[in-house]
């Protein structure tokens, strides 16, 4: 067989298609039964698919599988000394070769290997044909043929109603964590009637409760797409009470958020290094000698989960989103809060303010942070050019994903009519210049640009919650192209 130069993404499309395949045994001989494919990895460092479920031989394995064009591509990529592959189950090469040698994971253990070619149905070519004549489906729409026909003010509307839907989603996820931070019977959770407060807020750390909630989430958005869980778990270990009963310098929050996340661990080095383009010279460094110190002094106040530093992401990153620079502007953050009084600064401004998203661009770039992080993405690794702690793009997401449904929580709990007429009105009218791939594929599908705010989130919700879960009958343009009778169109394909 003629060996075509196939990358790893075009034998993933294989991997996936079981029309191209059959009788799979691994080079020793035991048969493969794929029971799940697992999760594609995309953009995360570590192996091609996670969670996969395999029968090789009688046993079943869960783990993690490979995609390579051939055996050697394991070594080159160096899989046999890093401990993310310690979980592959099974290696797939393209091509076999005259030295079949068995891939080793960092610990020795072989892996299991599939050559793939000896096991195709049809010729690689046809097979090669058939793909590229047929690309993938990712954010097919079944109604994406028909949805033309429809006037734009129909989608509009239905659009529309999915933002103001998406809105309250989050306005109640930030409701759950508060409820579990506070005592559930002293919130009333209503849309307001009056200016008047329903709920009496005398004791302190209730309204720190609002703070958390607020920090937790703006941490989740400072991780961007591969460290929202990290700073989302960093943010939630963080006590606001030990906070505010030992005020804390600016310094001493560094030492505190940096400790909590890992990364005063001894065995910063190469977690320092790892995703840089060309080495760096790791030079010692007073910053992180008086966090370390800081740290020794505070830490008998703090009972609190110290995370593993392997748990931050580098991989495929620019230095600017490196999670160290995101948390030198969260202790920022957080002092803000906790000792500035942020969250009432915030709330006045939209009460007042004649260009909300302007003006909280404009507060959130004074936050102060250590000028430590506009000269280092990491610790002990000097920056060429001076960082910004935080971009304009990044900030108007915080205030769509974040502030927006907080400030409607808050408007309901303490019945601020105004108020929550005001950020409705905001979200009905801001224009966004956020770019999203599912807006992208879904303005595509359904032939309709978003116009706000709103319409964007809609377009995300109705992807989410509608489209890919089949429920054309549930959703309006559906209904509206669709006979209820029938089933086909419940179906969508995603690569």
């Amino acid at each position: 067989m003629k060996k075509l130069d196939l990358n790893e993404h075009f034998i993933s499309r294989i991997w996936e298609n079981q029309d191209y395949f059959n009788n799979l045994k691994t080079t020793d001989e035991r048969k493969i039964e794929i029971i799940n494919y697992g999760k594609k990895n995309v953009g995360f460092a570590g192996a091609d698919y996670n969670n996969a479920r395999l029968k090789i031989g009688d046993v079943t394995f869960s783990g993690d599988v490979e995609i390579h064009r051939t055996f050697r591509d394991w070594n080159l990529h160096k899989h046999n000394i890093n401990g993310k592959y310690n979980r592959v189950i099974l290696n797939i090469v393209m091509w076999g070769e005259t030295d079949n040698v068995l891939p080793k994971t960092k610990y020795t253990r072989e892996v299991p290997t599939l050559i793939l070619s000896d096991f195709l149905s049809m010729s690689i070519h046809k097979i090669w044909k058939d793909i590229i004549n047929n690309p993938s489906l990712e954010f097919r729409l079944p109604c994406q043929k028909t949805n033309q026909d429809l006037l734009n003010e129909f989608k509009e509307k239905w659009i529309k109603d999915m933002g103001i839907t998406r809105l309250n989603y989050r306005a109640n996820r930030l409701k759950i964590r508060l409820e579990e931070l506070s005592n559930p019977a002293d919130l009333s959770f209503s849309y307001p009637k009056s200016k008047q407060m329903v709920l009496k807020t005398s004791v302190n750390y209730k309204k720190l409760m609002w703070e958390k909630v607020l920090f937790e989430y703006i941490c989740e958005a400072l991780g961007f797409s591969k460290n929202k869980k990290q700073f989302l778990k960093l943010a939630k270990n963080i006590d606001f009470d030990i906070l505010k009963k030992y005020k804390l310098d600016l310094n001493q929050l560094d030492a505190v958020l940096f400790a909590v996340a890992g990364f005063l661990s001894t065995r910063l080095e190469d977690k320092r290094l790892e995703g840089l383009n060309k080495k760096s010279k790791i030079i010692d460094d007073v910053y992180v000698e008086q966090l370390i110190k800081s740290w020794e002094l505070i830490k008998p106040f703090f009972n609190v989960e110290i995370m593993n530093y392997n748990e931050w992401n580098f991989f495929r990153m620019r230095p600017a989103n490196f999670p160290m620079v995101g948390i030198g502007f969260a202790s920022g953050l957080l002092y803000s809060l906790i000792y500035d009084e942020l969250l009432k600064k915030i709330v006045l401004l939209i009460e007042n303010s004649n260009n909300i998203t302007k003006d909280i661009i404009f507060m959130f770039k004074n936050i102060k942070c250590s000028e430590y992080w506009h000269k280092h993405y990491c610790l002990g690794i000097e920056s060429s050019y001076k960082n910004y702690l935080i971009g304009q793009d990044k900030i108007q997401s915080i205030i769509i994903n974040v502030i927006c449904p907080f400030i409607l929580l808050y408007s309901k709990v303490y019945a601020k009519a105004e108020l929550y007429d005001r950020i409705i009105k905001y979200y009905n009218s801001e224009k966004l210049k956020e770019k999203n791939e599912v807006v992208r594929a879904m303005q595509n599908q359904l032939n309709y640009k978003p116009k706000s705010a709103s319409e964007f989130q809609g377009l995300i919700h109705l992807h989410n919650f509608y489209c890919i879960k089949g429920k054309c009958n549930e959703c309006r343009i559906g209904e509206a192209i669709f006979a209820r009778e029938s089933t086909d169109y419940l179906r969508i394909i995603l690569y």
